[in-house]
């Protein structure tokens, strides 16, 4: 696995959305991308108001000046607004393995094809340039939505982690864990692009 620190990373381009390594100049687009409940039901920040999304803006981006995590703005490239966020962390470069991070849209965009696109772009970075073996996701169990989008692009389940997370309200969740390994990867790059196609038809 190649070091994602030392690749002079800032940008993964597809047919209708650009991904560009998070900076401060993506703050007021993704504030008001953020500004939706919906978007933070199972996520551990709530980036909905000015106070969660200033703290998990800076969250973010400290986090990836400690090289914890590459984080990216997804952008609309004929707007060129951006309308999300998306990246990877838990990077294990001995162990050729990283996990998804913190993925979220504006819900404008859920159910267009978006998640499809930038799911691909990621991960196309991941085993073809990075060259990792395993990618992970943990899951809060609730978010069926997500869950099921794993499952329909052949993520593999591997269980549940009981109360593994504290979520907001005190509360232990359950989390699904969900893998894809570097054998699988073209199976799941070709489920993907089929689903961009069928969204743009």
């Amino acid at each position: 696995m190649l070091n994602p620190f030392a690749s002079g990373l800032t940008l993964l381009k597809g047919h209708f959305l650009r991904l560009e390594q998070l900076r401060e100049d993506h703050f007021e687009d993704l504030a008001r991308a953020a500004a939706d409940e919906r978007i933070w039901q199972y996520l551990a920040a709530d980036g909905s108001t000015s106070q969660g999304f200033n703290s998990w803006f800076a969250s973010t981006l400290e986090l990836q000046h400690q090289r914890n995590l590459v984080a990216f703005a997804v952008i609309l490239d004929k707007t060129n607004k951006s309308i999300g966020s998306t990246g990877f962390k838990n990077i294990s470069i001995p162990h050729c393995r990283v996990g998804l991070g913190t993925t979220w849209l504006n819900p404008q965009f859920w159910g267009t094809g978006a998640n499809s696109e930038l799911t691909y772009l990621v991960l196309r970075y991941l085993f073809e340039d990075l060259s990792i073996n395993r990618c992970e996701v943990r899951i809060h169990c609730g978010n069926s939505r997500n869950r099921n989008f794993m499952k329909t692009i052949g993520m593999v389940h591997e269980g549940i982690l009981r109360q593994n997370w504290q979520g907001r309200g005190e509360q232990a969740v359950d989390l699904a864990v969900g893998s894809i390994l570097s054998a699988e990867w073209p199976e799941v790059a070709s489920k993907l692009l089929e689903r961009l196609r069928q969204s743009v038809s």
